[in-house]
């Protein structure tokens, strides 16, 4: 894929123009399956991957995840995305696992806020051969997340979802028009 960029100066802003349509990803996928590999391929050397966990780092690199931080860390992974779709970047990929329909429907907004500024979204996951097995999941995973939770995230996958699902809120394609 060939990328072609023009760069126009307005201000003391650097706009950049891709030639390509932009696109907004929704990774899912449980933690083990690859998802994070993909987006990083997906991002490539233009885009950028952004993951609530990353607001778990510290400055040496270690994870401290913590349950009562998790929906901060979502809301600041949701700025972060906001803010690289102001900026042009393409593609913006939002690394999350997005296992059940709820997951799915917190990310409405930020699809409709894609689309206004010119995205087209899409969801991708990782098809490894492991990406359901609950024990090889366990094992993969870089951030230790126990089997037990894993197999819980397993038990609440919401198979095959679509943007339009996601847009219209799950309901029959029929009722949503």
């Amino acid at each position: 894929m060939s990328w072609y960029k023009k760069y126009l100066k307005s201000g003391s802003k650097v706009h950049i123009y891709s030639h390509m349509n932009k696109e907004f990803i929704i990774m899912r996928g449980l933690p083990g399956s690859g998802k994070s590999t993909l987006a990083k391929q997906l991002a490539g050397d233009t885009g950028s991957q952004f993951a609530a966990d990353d607001y778990f780092m510290d400055e040496q690199g270690n994870y401290n995840w913590s349950a009562d931080k998790i929906s901060e860390a979502h809301r600041w992974n949701h700025d972060r995305i906001k803010r690289a779709i102001e900026q042009g970047i393409s593609p913006v990929i939002m690394d999350n696992t997005n296992v059940s329909k709820w997951d799915l429907q917190q990310t409405k907004p930020l699809i409709e806020f894609a689309e206004a500024n010119g995205y087209k979204a899409r969801i991708e996951q990782a098809n490894t051969p492991w990406a359901f097995n609950a024990e090889e999941l366990s094992k993969k995973n870089t951030h230790k997340v126990p089997l037990e939770a894993i197999q819980a995230k397993l038990n609440k996958w919401y198979p095959n979802p679509t943007i339009d699902d996601i847009k219209n809120e799950f309901k029959p394609k029929e009722m949503a028009q």
